[in-house]
């Protein structure tokens, strides 16, 4: 199996944690304020729509998809008062496929919600990224009628975040900003750190999938690991009904950059 660049989290120091992972990752990085719970898995069949050959967002059938939505400009969901969920849908088999650059090489990386249950009003899933079918990350998340949050971290999600990470805070009210201060914890020492979040928008974002009216997600993480402050920034843009479209993280050392091509979500929200 395919690993990440760097050591396990978890395992040692969690300094590829540090660098990376915990920011964001590429799951994101990263996801109800209006009706909560998980969503049923999801499905997608062939829209009759000319000229179109993936699936649709909503279309819902029997089988799972093989086929990641094609995703026209004009497909563009409109924008309108977005929940927690919308911003960052969790049902079993919600997926993206993004475009990487990472150390000016590129490559596509494939996110997929997986394991997502409810119970006493509490969402819990995972994002897994994998790239070449090997696993690079798992994040785990909780979601309740306060928020996202992540809560784990790491290739068999052994860093544990405490207290858990507030992602996204609901209602979702743009300008807002908010704080987190704690730990990792893993197979070695803790290590503690802060985090700051502001949320803006939404503003015009393109990609290869088409262009989204997407709200921006500004993280500045700071971790003592290694024995040295080490600060990673990262920007995400979320689209309502469709989740991370785009993601640029900086850790001092290296940039990396990702836009989404493909998507298959199912349409909730309706």
């Amino acid at each position: 199996m395919m690993r990440s660049h760097g050591p396990e989290v978890g395992v040692g120091a969690l300094r590829w944690t540090a660098r990376r992972q915990v920011a964001t990752g590429l799951a994101a990085a990263l996801a109800a304020a209006v009706t909560w719970g998980c969503g049923p898995e999801a499905r997608y069949s062939t829209p009759p729509d000319a000229g179109r050959t993936g699936p649709r967002v909503g279309d819902v059938e029997a089988p799972r998809p093989t086929i990641l939505a094609h995703v026209a400009p004009a497909a563009a969901p409109a924008v309108a008062v977005a929940s927690v969920e919308q911003l960052f849908p969790h049902g079993n088999g919600d997926t993206w496929e993004m475009a990487r650059t990472l150390g000016g090489k590129s490559d596509k990386v494939l996110l997929t919600v997986t394991g997502s249950t409810e119970a006493a009003g509490v969402c819990s899933f995972s994002v897994e990224t994998q790239s070449n079918g090997g696993l690079l990350q798992a994040e785990g998340y909780v979601a309740d009628s306060s928020g996202l949050y992540r809560v784990s971290v790491g290739v068999d999600k052994s860093g544990r975040v405490e207290p858990r990470m507030p992602v996204l805070r609901a209602p979702i009210k743009p300008g807002d900003t908010w704080e987190w201060k704690g730990k990792l914890s893993g197979g070695g020492s803790p290590v503690t750190g802060s985090g700051q979040f502001a949320l803006a928008g939404p503003e015009k974002v393109k990609t290869p999938a088409g262009e989204f009216d997407a709200y921006r997600l500004d993280q500045t993480l700071k971790l003592n690991a290694g024995g040295g402050l080490q600060v990673v920034k990262s920007t995400q843009w979320l689209a309502p009904k469709v989740g991370l479209v785009k993601q640029v993280t900086d850790d001092g050392a290296q940039r990396t950059s990702a836009e989404l091509t493909k998507y298959a979500v199912l349409d909730r929200w309706k």
